[in-house]
C-alpha cells in the first residue's frame, strides 16, 4: 500500500511443533489449507495443448531412423553374403538382373543385341559360365544335361537365334511388337527352366 519494501529482522527462536488436537466440525481440511507450500492441486501448467504424439505425421517421422537403419542392415548382409558366397550370391540376384536387363532392352540402341546379351548374361548366372560362347546345340545339352525344362529351354534358344538373325542377317530388322513378344516370352521360358542351378 506504502509502494516500499520494509525488512525486518527478529532473532532467533526454536519453535516446537506438536499434532493439532482434530477438529470434528473442519476436520483435517482447514490444517492443511492454513499451510501455504500444501497445495491441492500442481501450480505448473503446460504452455501449450497440443500434442504431436497423436498425429500420424508425428510417428511417420519417427519412422524414418528405423528405415534407415533396416535399409543399412540389409545392404551390409548382402554385402557379406557377396564376400562369403559370390557364386550364391549371383544366382540368386540373376532373376532380378535378367527382368532389368529386359526392361532396358527397348531403349538400347542395339536392341536385339541387348536381349542376346541379357539372354546369355541370366544363363551364365545361373547354370554356369560355360554358356557363354557356346555353339547353341552345344548350350542346349548343358541346360537339358543339368535338369531344365526342354520346352522352356528351346523357346529360350529360339529367341536368342532370332535376336542374331535380326542383328546380323540382311534385311533383318524385326518389328517392335516381335521384340516386345520376345522380351516377354523370354523372361516367362526364363522362370520355368528349373534345373540345377549354379551347376
Amino acid at each position: 500500500e506504502t509502494g516500499r519494501y520494509l525488512q525486518r529482522e527478529i532473532p532467533g527462536a526454536t519453535i516446537r511443533v506438536r499434532a493439532a488436537a482434530p477438529d470434528p466440525e473442519s476436520g483435517p481440511a482447514r490444517i492443511g489449507g492454513a499451510i501455504r507450500p500444501i497445495r491441492s492441486e500442481p501450480g505448473l501448467a503446460p504452455l501449450s495443448r497440443h500434442r504431436p504424439w497423436r498425429s500420424p505425421g508425428f510417428w511417420a517421422v519417427q519412422a524414418i531412423p528405423l528405415l534407415a537403419f533396416g535399409t543399412a542392415l540389409v545392404w551390409k548382409r548382402r554385402r557379406e553374403d557377396l564376400r562369403r558366397d559370390p557364386v550364391g550370391a549371383r544366382l540368386r540376384a540373376a532373376p532380378r538382373r535378367f527382368r532389368r536387363a529386359l526392361a532396358a532392352v527397348p531403349d538400347q540402341s542395339d536392341p536385339w543385341g541387348a536381349f542376346g546379351r541379357a539372354v546369355e548374361e541370366t544363363l551364365a548366372d545361373r547354370y554356369g559360365a560355360a554358356v557363354v560362347g557356346l555353339p547353341r546345340p552345344a548350350v542346349r545339352e548343358h541346360l537339358l544335361r543339368n535338369g531344365c525344362d526342354p520346352a522352356a529351354v528351346d523357346r529360350l534358344l529360339g529367341w536368342l537365334e532370332r535376336s542374331e538373325r535380326a542383328r546380323y542377317a540382311p534385311g533383318g530388322e524385326a518389328p517392335e511388337a516381335e521384340l516386345a513378344r520376345a522380351l516377354e516370352e523370354a523372361a516367362s521360358a526364363a522362370d520355368r527352366l528349373g534345373g540345377r542351378r549354379g551347376a
